[in-house]
């Protein structure tokens, strides 16, 4: 197997088994600084090193209305991130939950502010591997980044994105619902920053345009009844990626809803992913009505945020500015 066989089934396993492990307590996560080169402004992101010399770094990006504590919270979604936290851990990973400028869907601030902490991370730990992650709109960030940004990722693991976001935009704009007007707003808001046109900006951050540019492994996973982001967008990338021989694992959650994924199981309860288990972060669940709802991704005029704060230690600007962000 090679070296990008094996980084493939690594991150597919980090994001999208059910592994069971103990409940070990988790080490209190970091909160670092830097400052974004494209504004100067101080940006957050949370950190999770493990002992030992660190293998890989993993990023996961958050969803739309959240920030960087999200993805670092455990328990949501059948214990997603806490799972997700032991396994790199284990595997000796550096986990990272950065800020990306807020609801920018991978905007050029967004990507310059990203692509700055790449760079402070890979300055950290010279030539470990670094792999992108995300769910909804963070997942659609990272098939963005990666597919602008390729030479600095080395996986991408996209939950519930939007495989075309010039064809989401459309789709979100034309709604009546009050989330993905709220959404749309967001991009065109964020897309035009500056004098960019929105025509162009979507165009190029488009995935399914560029395809050819995710030259990395790519997984990508969503229930095949999303509401929030149609699943045609995200078949017609996978249909491109494969027609040029790309690195892919697909997994559609069969009924699964806009969570599916990151929970383990379809809409109603139960999922699979071809012939094989459910995908996401939690094991799959036998048919039947959810007993209870896990927050979403995206629903209602919130989406998800930790209502879970705990304790964070705050390491200060230690890697530029001293500024309070937000």
């Amino acid at each position: 197997m090679t070296i990008q066989a094996i980084a493939f089934t690594a991150i597919t396993v980090l994001i999208a088994s059910g592994i069971a492990h103990s409940q070990e307590a988790l080490p209190e996560p970091v909160r670092e600084y830097f400052n974004c080169s494209a504004d100067g402004s101080s940006w957050p992101y949370m950190i999770q090193v493990p002992e030992g010399d660190p293998q890989a770094i993993l990023l996961f990006l958050h969803g739309h209305y959240s920030d960087e504590r999200q993805a670092m919270t455990p328990d949501a979604y059948n214990d997603c991130f806490g799972r997700l936290r032991r396994e790199c851990l284990r595997r000796q990973w550096v986990y990272v939950t950065p800020y990306y400028g807020g609801n920018t869907w991978m905007n050029a601030l967004g990507e310059s502010g990203l692509a700055d902490l790449v760079g402070i991370l890979q300055a950290r730990w010279p030539g470990r591997p670094v792999y992108l992650a995300g769910g909804s709109m963070g997942g659609t960030s990272a098939l963005i980044f990666a597919q602008r940004r390729p030479e600095l990722v080395a996986g991408v693991a996209a939950i519930c994105p939007a495989g075309d976001i010039e064809r989401y935009y459309a789709f979100a704009a034309a709604s009546t619902d009050p989330t993905l007007g709220n959404i749309a707003a967001a991009i065109r808001m964020h897309y035009q920053v500056d004098g960019r046109d929105l025509g162009a900006e979507l165009q190029e951050r488009s995935a399914w345009r560029h395809a050819d540019r995710l030259t990395m492994p790519v997984y990508i996973s969503q229930g095949d009844a999303d509401a929030t982001i149609p699943i045609e967008g995200t078949r017609d990338l996978v249909a491109r990626l494969r027609e040029r021989g790309a690195k892919l694992l697909y997994q559609e959650v069969a009924r699964g809803d806009h969570d599916s994924p990151a929970r383990g199981g379809a809409g109603v309860g139960g999922g699979r992913a071809g012939a094989g288990g459910a995908p996401g972060c939690g094991p799959g669940r036998a048919p039947g009505p959810p007993t209870t709802r896990p927050p979403s991704w995206c629903s209602g005029q919130r989406c998800w945020t930790s209502s879970r704060r705990g304790p964070v230690a705050d390491a200060g600007a230690r890697t530029g500015g001293g500024a309070t962000p937000r």
